[in-house]
């Protein structure tokens, strides 16, 4: 049967070839104006009453064109594909070519509107730039100086779970942070992340953790709260020694309430409650740890120059070391007292 307008004999759809159909029938079409609000400083659109996220302008752009496309119930499967012409930094104009589906036919219409781009602030950008946090990290040394490696790594900690998180959600940042004698202190915009922070701190350090909430102002009819999370660290980390009783032992493991260790002398493996440690002295890693030159080895002896007085010394290696790899220039050790103890 052939076309029932033209006479041709290949039929498309509804008694009409394709020709007859397509002038017959728009699928496509767009209003003459697309408005696109941008952030004036990200790539945020806004949409409605909220704002989008976009990986960069022509993005945000075409994503607004492409939502301002209306089609026919019967169009399946659209695809268009977008052109961007701009006069202007704020006008221009978007082509449309649009592939879809009816009835399981494949059809394509053309379309054109004009674009008009205005500037706008997001709400996450009008939050930083208004230094707004919900809550407060604080990290405290427990009543000591904090020694200033412990606060890059803790620092570094913080910052790199906030840039993760942030590439998930803009609205996670950090408004500010105070260097402090005993501490760091993290302004955040998420309550939820400060919390799940402290608590990462606390299983990493095994410090003790408090909480406070404070009303700060009321807006749209709610109390405003901010929250402030307390890390408070135990004077040793994991690789410190300490001594006590005229005994030296490496921190392995800690927690809150306790602290596991290796007695140097004779490397056996000791855990200590933490209330019950009263008097001791901290030997801090960075300041003990050092590479030694390796001048011989026979079975578990060794000799190494002392890297600070660069005499030979013997030392050691425990029955728990894996041991000395061939061709070794360098070991690892730990200097306490003149003495070297291998790690």
């Amino acid at each position: 049967m052939g076309c029932i307008e033209c006479g041709a004999e290949q039929e498309f759809l509804t008694s009409l070839c394709k020709d007859c159909f397509t002038k017959r029938n728009h699928f496509i079409s767009i209003p003459a104006y697309v408005d696109i609000t941008l952030c004036y400083s990200c790539n945020a659109r806004r949409a409605r009453k909220s704002w989008i996220d976009h990986a960069n302008r022509e993005e945000a752009i075409v994503s607004a064109v492409v939502e301002a496309l209306q089609t026919g119930k019967a169009a399946q499967h659209i695809k268009a594909d977008t052109k961007l012409e701009f006069r202007d930094p704020f006008t221009g104009t978007a082509q449309l070519g649009v592939d879809f589906k009816v009835e399981g036919k494949k059809l394509h219409e053309d379309a054109v509107t004009a674009i008009r781009l205005s500037i706008g602030v997001c709400s996450n950008c009008s939050r930083r730039t208004g230094n707004y946090f919900e809550a407060t990290l604080q990290v405290r040394a427990n009543g000591r100086t904090m020694h200033e490696s412990e606060r890059q790594e803790i620092t570094r900690t913080v910052m790199d779970f906030i840039d993760k998180e942030a590439a998930e959600d803009r609205s996670i940042f950090i408004t500010k942070l105070n260097e402090l004698k005993t501490g760091v202190d993290f302004f955040l915009s998420s309550t939820a992340v400060a919390k799940v922070l402290q608590r990462r701190l606390s299983k990493t350090y095994g410090a003790l953790t408090t909480d406070a909430m404070k009303v700060v102002g009321r807006e749209a009819g709610k109390d405003v709260v901010r929250s402030t999370f307390l890390v408070r660290l135990p004077d040793w980390r994991t690789g410190d020694v300490l001594e006590m009783d005229d005994r030296l032992y490496l921190v392995s493991n800690i927690d809150v309430t306790r602290v596991g260790t290796v007695d140097l002398s004779d490397r056996r493996k000791v855990v200590f409650q933490v209330q019950n440690l009263k008097h001791y002295a901290v030997h801090r890693r960075e300041d003990i740890t050092f590479k030694a030159v390796l001048v011989s080895a026979y079975g578990r002896e060794l000799s190494v120059l002392d890297p600070v007085t660069y005499e030979t010394k013997p030392v050691v290696v425990p029955l728990d070391h894996p041991g000395i790899e061939p061709k070794t220039v360098e070991v690892e050790v730990l200097r306490i007292a003149g003495f070297l103890y291998l790690v």
